[in-house]
């Protein structure tokens, strides 16, 4: 079988004009957190305690780092603690972090609890690492129920960050702590894109369209969109030194790609700015 000298000849699309540069990350989205979220409270010159709320592997710490590490950048002024009674991961990535002296789940509610009220007394802002579990809090609304009201009485404005993946069950924790009465003025729901593979955001379809998020929502709750950073990369920042603000010039793909992300969670977290210390 032979084939005609037209069917040899291999012809190749021509180039596109201006291709798009090549990035390890999403690109930044500027308007996008100002198009699709409602702005939240603003807390600006407050002392605040940010709790971070979630199963295990939502992305809290993760979350935690970069606020901790741009507010830091900024001049901010405050305490990171890990609160769960066991899992204390933060301490791996962030120096100078403020931890309970035992595991005993109602000591570490104790020790939570005189935290709070040295932040209260000194005017100074937290953060708050609460594990997977979330015990510490639920431990503390068991004998303050009011503890929201408490917090803004005293001066220390009450910040829920609320962490969910794809699965209704990540709501667990939300539904929990509002049904317990901690429901701050300041609530975000950050729904990771680390799943949404590839930015398909209809596989949150499960979450968004839940009662309890619904309901959170509708109460004033803000809808955050955290952007994913490449596995590869984070696992590169956990390694080595756990700063994200710190890549070398010598690992150029890495560096780009957090300086993408970065820029993204600046965009997407524009609506809550002002909750940062």
């Amino acid at each position: 079988m032979s084939l005609k000298d037209e069917d040899k000849v291999v012809r190749f699309p021509p180039p596109p004009a201006a291709a798009p540069p090549v990035t390890l990350a999403p690109v930044v989205r500027p308007s996008a957190a100002l198009i699709n979220h409602p702005l939240g409270v603003d807390l600006s010159g407050k002392p605040k305690a940010l709790f971070f709320i979630g199963r295990g592997r939502v992305g809290k710490t993760h979350l935690l780092r970069w606020a901790a590490e741009t507010s830091a950048e900024r001049g901010g002024d405050f305490i990171v603690s890990a609160a769960d009674p066991t899992n204390r991961a933060l301490v791996n990535y962030l120096d100078d972090v403020a931890q309970p002296p035992t595991t005993d789940p109602i000591e570490v509610r104790d020790w939570l609890l005189s935290l709070l009220q040295h932040a209260m007394s000194q005017n100074i802002s937290l953060m708050i690492d609460l594990g997977g579990g979330d015990t510490s809090l639920t431990e503390l609304l068991k004998v303050l129920p009011n503890l929201t009201e408490l917090m803004e009485e005293g001066g220390l404005a009450p910040v829920a960050l609320h962490l969910v993946g794809t699965d209704a069950h990540d709501l667990h924790a939300l539904a929990t702590t509002e049904q317990m009465g901690f429901q701050p003025k300041a609530t975000a729901i950050v729904l990771n894109e680390v799943y949404a593979r590839g930015g398909q955001r209809y596989r949150f379809d499960e979450v968004t369209s839940h009662p309890v998020y619904q309901a959170a929502i509708d109460r004033g709750a803000v809808p955050i969109w955290m952007p994913a950073l490449i596995e590869e990369v984070t696992r590169y920042c956990a390694r080595d030194g756990g700063r994200f603000l710190n890549v070398p010039r010598s690992k150029p793909f890495f560096a780009q790609a957090v300086k993408n992300w970065l820029g993204a969670m600046s965009a997407e977290f524009s609506p809550i700015a002002t909750w940062w210390p």
